[in-house]
């Protein structure tokens, strides 16, 4: 089992973010914490949701 650094994890929850979401992590976590997003049920925004929890540890 290998362990992320902390920019480890940012860095990918940024690249998902662009890939996914066509947005960066940054944005994302704006809109995010603006409540912008329409359906969070999406397996897209779980993603990346999911990555976001991860890098803020």
């Amino acid at each position: 089992m290998s362990y992320l650094t902390k920019e480890e994890a940012e860095d990918l929850f940024d690249r998902q973010a662009r890939k996914y979401l066509g947005m960066s992590g940054v944005e994302f976590r704006r809109q995010y914490q603006a409540g912008a997003f329409d359906d969070p049920c999406r397996s897209d925004f779980i993603r990346v949701y999911f990555l976001m929890r991860l890098a803020d540890e």
